[in-house]
């Protein structure tokens, strides 16, 4: 009886890539008037060094009635900001996360879900 052989290919990489961790807040708070002006911040690090992680592109998800956000960079302390937003008219929780896609030797990330509201 021959023996079967299986080999697994692991990706040797992915075990060397560092964790990051990405936050998300709303400017100047996260309750608004219907139409009001409002922004978007956070820091993007490396959690195995603790160090803050410049130059690297922040994508963002919006809920519904949301028009798309630009992306943005982080500065060299790792923190982005997104201003001049608009609220929508209608009253009600609009939901953002922030994405970062990662780069050779770090992981990708994503913020938690913070909800903007809307309310007269």
């Amino acid at each position: 009886m021959r023996k079967q052989q299986c080999s697994i290919k692991i990706d040797s990489n992915h075990n060397r890539r560092k964790p990051t961790s990405l936050s998300l807040r709303i400017e100047p708070f996260y309750i608004v008037t219907p139409g009001a002006t409002y922004g978007l911040s956070g820091k993007l690090s490396d959690l195995r060094h603790g160090r803050p992680m410049r130059s690297q592109r922040i994508i963002f998800e919006s809920g519904h009635s949301i028009p798309s956000i630009n992306s943005t960079i982080t500065d060299d302390l790792g923190n982005f900001r997104v201003s001049g937003l608009r609220a929508p008219m209608t009253e009600g929780y609009y939901n953002h996360r922030a994405l970062y896609e990662g780069r050779p030797g770090y992981n990708p990330s994503a913020s938690g879900v913070i909800s903007l509201r809307v309310m007269h």
